[in-house]
């Protein structure tokens, strides 16, 4: 399994190394057997990927392709994708009052779970889902 991580910003000093990590221990714990390329990109980006997939006009701090949802087969192993909007982030963060490299942590580990097949449509998924998310941040102790 292979996670590669992609800065599409202009923004320097984003903590790519600790998102892969964190993202290859949730796939390696979950036994998620694919490649996974996390994408940090812009709020216009992440709107016309929601626009384009979800039908919602409007930016969004994450958003997960399943390997069977990417546009084009990879030549030896499925894909998963995470894209996440660094300006979302950023508001959520200081919202929130902790860290960018938190919150960032956060939504790629949200992210690969959605790719794990976790859901959030009612109560009871939501935070069972949330759970696991903070779970997984504590024990890779980021």
């Amino acid at each position: 399994m292979k996670v590669e991580v992609f800065n599409n910003t202009g923004q320097k000093y984003l903590p790519k190394k600790i998102l892969a990590k964190t993202v290859n221990y949730i796939l390696v714990s979950e036994d998620g057997d694919f490649d996974v390329n996390v994408v940090l990109t812009d709020s216009g980006k992440i709107r016309a990927l929601n626009r384009k997939f979800r039908g919602k006009d409007s930016s969004t701090d994450v958003l997960s392709f399943a390997p069977e949802e990417s546009d084009e087969p990879p030549p030896f192993k499925p894909i998963g994708e995470i894209y996440i909007s660094v300006p979302d982030a950023v508001r959520q963060a200081k919202e929130a009052g902790h860290s960018l490299r938190r919150e960032l942590l956060f939504l790629a580990a949200h992210g690969t779970l959605h790719l794990c097949g976790y859901t959030h449509e009612t109560d009871t998924k939501y935070r069972k889902m949330m759970d696991r998310t903070e779970m997984y941040l504590e024990r890779s102790g980021r």
